[in-house]
């Protein structure tokens, strides 16, 4: 992405009060949190300068040339269709194409953004050293045959493989590696019958590596043969004969069938390897997800595909894994199988539950999704068994996402089990982000602040933790507060989540005092424990807000609702009961675990009154596929009673009768340990939302959670005092109120 000249020109003069300056040559310091959310940019200087001639290796640039159609940036829609996925790249390698190609991006967006030309020229000299480092070790995970070709006046020295091992009928790339020990340029062509060659020819200097791609592609006939390779160079020719040894393929046929009974679409998503761990594509790959495993300090990708019904897979004959995955409530099916002459070639796998919530009225849906094109959110809504998915409009700097799917209704792409509907997510980077769901219009201006600056943005499955200013500027001034947009979208009959409840958002004690948070979500790129805590304490100072769940899928990296909320229904299944019983507080978030909780025989979101002290009687089970450690009971936030979980770590209950003489609320929740299974960083876990036991109609009050949320709104009192950018004094003047209205409301039950 390049920026206009006059929009550098105006970006350089803003510049505001303890504005963060960004030293550019670390602006790839820090790789961190791999496949995360879309890399920001900030940085500022008092005047654009000239950009330099440094110039990127020739050699890492035809690498760059030969990956850039693997994984575009700012994919969309479809988001795993518009990676490109030429090479199929699995394991580590889609990893180190996927790095260096964000490394190489930066390059672009330092000669975009304003700076010193000392400055640019040390950003430049330390970048292209690391895109040159970064193509290098992408190169050297590559299991591809590679083609050492040394230039030596008079001679062509070629180190090679002595024999290729292929797959008939599969493409195997091969890549040539052309280094020049000459004292003049020389001009290499390559010729070959059996590798097929993009681009034959390469011009290096003196000093200088090229690079060209080829490609080999076997018939449908095994055996050993010879491939025949001739570079040609001014002086001269050398021929070069490997080996290749052309093992037999087939087609499989794999069939998903339902269960017995099952109303869903036989969708699933499945991935096929050998026992030595590659992996095979299927054809036709109309969806998929490439999921980020990290073992020790290596970090690998596996390819998954989004199947309906049937796929083919081209495979050797011999032994091969069929892994499949579907949502929450299925078995995870693990086979081998063993292809021969005579053996099989097609096989059924049945999609059966080990759980149907569905049965005693639970259903299930993503309360924050990004990216997705209204087809495609309906087939992973369906392969991952939700019910409701909300796919968020969003502002991210300069672009808007997915507005051109809002309609201000439940998608026409929907069916009668699975409803996709686009909504909002509001944000401002210190404020916080909320969900603005069930919309008939959009809020503008959908984003504010330093979140709808005009400054690069990369979405090509990387994150770099970056210094960024917390305030906007006046294109994007850091007004309304959210509590504006909230009464917007209640005004339309809306519904509004937190879609992040975390320490580093400040706003959210505010809306909470003014009645305009309906629910909460409390996993979605947080660190739960902490998280409980905030959520604990909006509980404690007796504002009634469920928890809800989403996944803030933005790249194909992370399959929808693997972190999910369950709502009961009473009703028809309809997308507004979905969200009528969610802010009734009717409902359960999860990674996995199944958890029910019922107190005197009532189910979360309900109230029990009391006139006196009693004692309540509460009941609690988890069942689960993946194994967790304990079930607890908490009343205002304390655990009262915790039980292990059976040999298996797949189910545990408990029940007691405890007594109450002041306003409580009571939930359950269960968790266990981190396994390859989840998705984030974070444990198994799932966790109910409260009965609520009012006793002689006292509110719930604990002071000391009055005073930590009251530190929040400090810190946006003093943000919005001396950092955030307001058009004119009539605007901080009102904000300000605003948060000091709010926090006269902590301070005096802080007191009780």
């Amino acid at each position: 992405m390049t920026l206009s000249t006059e929009h550098l020109k105006e970006s350089s003069k803003r510049v505001s009060r303890r504005s963060f300056l960004a030293y550019a040559g670390s602006l790839t310091a820090s790789m961190s949190r791999l496949l995360r959310k879309p890399l920001l940019l900030w940085a500022i200087s008092t005047q654009a300068q000239p950009l330099q001639t440094q110039a990127l290796a020739q050699g890492a640039q035809d690498l760059h040339d030969i990956f850039k159609g693997e994984i575009h940036a700012n994919a969309k829609d479809n988001v795993y269709m518009g990676l490109g996925n030429i090479f199929q790249l699995d394991g580590e390698p889609y990893v180190k194409v996927s790095q260096a190609l964000t490394t190489y991006d930066f390059l672009d967006i330092i000669r975009s953004t304003p700076m010193t030309e000392a400055s640019r020229t040390k950003a430049m000299k330390d970048q292209i050293a690391k895109t040159e480092i970064g193509f290098q070790d992408a190169i050297t995970s590559l299991a591809w045959p590679k083609f050492y070709v040394d230039l030596r006046d008079p001679e062509i020295d070629v180190t090679s493989p002595t024999s290729l091992s292929l797959y008939a009928n599969e493409s195997q790339p091969v890549l040539f590696i052309f280094r020049n020990y000459c004292a003049s340029p020389q001009t290499v062509n390559v010729v070959s019958k059996e590798i097929g060659l993009p681009v034959a020819q390469a011009e290096i200097k003196p000093g200088d590596t090229r690079y060209l791609r080829g490609s080999v592609s076997p018939q449908d006939t095994e055996g050993c043969g010879a491939i025949t390779v001739r570079f040609t160079t001014n002086d001269g020719f050398r021929d070069i004969v490997v080996t290749a040894n052309v093992e037999k393929t087939t087609i499989f046929e794999g069939l998903l069938v339902a269960d017995e009974n099952d109303l869903e679409p036989p969708i699933a998503r499945v991935r096929i390897t050998d026992d030595r761990g590659r992996y095979f594509p299927l054809e036709a790959q109309p969806s998929g997800l490439i999921r980020m495993v990290t073992d020790a300090h290596t970090t690998r990708a596996e390819r998954w595909s989004y199947v309906n019904e049937k796929f083919r897979v081209r495979v050797p004959f011999g032994k091969f894994h069929v892994s499949i995955r579907r949502g929450l409530e299925y078995r995870s099916l693990e086979e081998e199988i063993e292809v021969s002459e005579g053996g099989p070639l097609q096989r059924k796998f049945v999609l059966s539950r080990w759980v149907n919530m569905q049965k005693d009225g639970w259903y299930s849906g993503d309360m924050h999704v990004h990216m997705l094109d209204p087809n495609t959110a309906l087939s992973e809504c369906q392969a991952e068994c939700l019910n409701f998915v909300n796919v968020m409009v969003f502002k991210h700097l300069e672009d808007t996402y997915a507005r051109e799917h809002f309609t201000g209704a439940v998608d026409t792409k929907s069916d009668s089990r699975h409803f996709i509907y686009y909504n909002e997510e509001f944000r401002n980077e210190p404020m916080g982000h909320i969900g603005l769901i069930n919309l008939k219009k959009l809020v503008e201006p959908i984003s504010t602040g330093r979140l709808a600056l005009h400054w690069p943005t990369i979405m090509r499955f990387s994150s770099l933790n970056m210094p960024l200013p917390l305030h906007g500027d006046k294109s994007s001034p850091d007004y309304p507060l959210l509590v504006q947009a909230m009464r917007q979208a209640h005004k339309q009959g809306g519904l509004v989540t937190w879609a992040h409840l975390r320490s580093s958002q400040w706003e959210f004690p505010l809306d909470a005092e003014k009645h305009q948070i309906d629910v909460v979500d409390i996993m979605t790129h947080t660190d739960i424990p902490h998280d409980l805590h905030l959520w604990y304490a909006l509980l404690n100072c007796n504002f009634h807000i469920p928890a809800c769940a989403g996944t803030d899928r933005i790249q194909a990296t992370d399959p929808i609702g693997h972190q999910r909320v369950y709502v009961r229904l009473d009703e028809p299944l309809i997308y507004a009961n979905c969200m009528k019983s969610l802010k009734a507080g009717s409902s359960f978030v999860t990674n996995g675990p199944m958890v029910k909780l019922l107190v005197n025989g009532i189910m979360p979101g309900g109230e029990i009154q009391l006139s006196g002290p009693a004692k309540v009687s509460i009941s609690a089970s988890s069942v689960s596929q993946i194994p967790f450690e304990h079930l607890e009971i908490l009343v205002n936030g304390e655990t009262i009673r915790s039980v292990n979980t059976t040999a298996k770590g797949s189910l545990a209950e408990m029940t007691l009768d405890y007594p109450v003489n002041e306003s409580a609320w009571v939930a359950a929740r269960c968790m266990g340990l981190r396994t390859k299974e989840l998705f984030y960083s974070n444990p198994v876990f799932a966790h109910t939302n409260p009965v609520y036991v009012r006793y002689q109609q006292q509110p719930i009050i604990k002071p000391e959670s009055a005073r930590f949320l009251l530190g929040f709104l400090r810190q946006l009192e003093d943000w919005a005092e001396h950092e955030g950018y307001f058009e004119n004094s009539q605007q901080k003047a009102e904000v300000l109120k605003s948060i000091r209205d709010g926090m006269r409301y902590f301070e005096k039950i802080s007191l009780q």
